[in-house]
């Protein structure tokens, strides 16, 4: 059976028959569901044929069993794969799972690997992508190459066209942590952070500076300070911050996820009380290391990322061109604890 007979039957031209099957954004979904039924009918197959296929069967079912594989695609230069992208992995396949979907991992770091991605989608294997990692207009460009629905989790540098996103809203988990420290009280709050290398660093810290603004809480530029956690955070560091600043906070939000319980050992080394001389409000992710329950933090909803990615790639998979471009941003939860308590003084 030929392409040529799948279009004389399904009364199309050869080139919009090959669009069809190739599920081609600009051939109607009437027609591309016509076409499908007919080469199936015709027992024809070709790279393109299974996901037409699959298109005309799922706009006959349920939404619950609209798409059966899902792509997620990791920007990667190292072979290791990080917790962060472990625990989003797992939030979407918690979603999936209930719709009968999988995940298909493809871990690409270099040019060439751009070609898993390609042969995976020729084949039909995949309904539609989810990625995470440094994601531009360059990415954008290979993804929207691939004519299939594609989701961004987490952060990106996108600037032009329709994008989709789920990521964690950093601006507010800063205005957040002024917004705790401010109920308790505490009018000069610290700010410690990590080197200001990514946008998640930058927002949080913009955030934060918006609601000290907002607030009228202290202002002072040198209540801000960033630190390499692993060497330069140190009680010598933590004294020669507070001697420079004369006056020193009366409570330190630590925005760094996970580094909070060092701030604490290092601020008691250097004879600082935590929390009746200065509160600790830290903001934590899941990555794999256990957290102590009982400080007081901001959690990152990290898992709810992939989850929500998961949704939103299903609903552009069952409802296409209707859905327009989406940012999802996902608030983090407070957890009171006892490293922070009201000002005493």
């Amino acid at each position: 059976m030929t392409l040529q007979e799948v279009a004389r039957k399904a009364n199309v031209s050869l080139a919009t028959a090959s669009l069809a099957l190739n599920n081609h954004p600009r051939v109607a979904v009437q027609t591309r569901e016509r076409v499908a039924q007919v080469a199936e009918g015709l027992g024809f197959m070709n790279p393109g044929t299974y996901a037409a296929r699959r298109l005309a069967r799922t706009r006959r079912q349920s939404r619950s069993t609209s798409f059966d594989q899902v792509g997620f695609i990791y920007l990667s230069g190292s072979g290791d794969v990080d917790q962060y992208c472990l625990n989003i992995m797992r939030g979407a396949e918690h979603e999936l799972s209930p719709l009968g979907a999988c995940l298909i991992f493809v871990r690409v770091g270099e040019r060439g690997h751009w070609e898993k991605v390609q042969r995976l989608t020729q084949t039909g294997i995949v309904d539609g992508w989810m990625i995470i990692g440094a994601v531009d207009d360059a990415v954008m460009q290979r993804l929207n190459a691939l004519r299939l629905p594609w989701v961004i989790l987490g952060d990106h540098h996108c600037t032009r066209g329709r994008v989709h996103c789920v990521s964690i809203d950093h601006v507010h988990l800063g205005r957040a942590g002024a917004q705790r420290l401010a109920d308790l009280e505490h009018r000069r709050v610290g700010y410690i952070g990590a080197s200001m290398l990514y946008q998640y660093q930058t927002d949080t810290l913009r955030g934060f500076r918006e609601a000290l603004h907002d607030l009228k809480l202290d202002t002072d530029e040198r209540l801000t300070t960033f630190h390499n956690f692993w060497c330069d955070l140190n009680q010598q560091e933590l004294k020669n911050w507070f001697d420079y600043l004369g006056e020193r906070p009366s409570a330190i939000f630590c925005a760094e996820p996970g580094k909070a319980e060092l701030l604490i050992r290092e601020l008691t080394q250097a004879g600082v009380r935590v929390p009746e001389d200065c509160s600790v409000l830290g903001c934590e992710a899941p990555m794999g290391i256990p957290v102590p329950p009982t400080h007081a933090r901001l959690d990152l909803p990290v898992d709810d990322v992939g989850a929500e990615g998961a949704k939103l790639l299903h609903k552009l998979v069952t409802d296409g061109p209707r859905v327009v471009s989406s940012t999802v941003r996902l608030a983090a939860t407070l957890h009171d604890g006892w490293s922070a308590i009201p000002r005493t003084c």
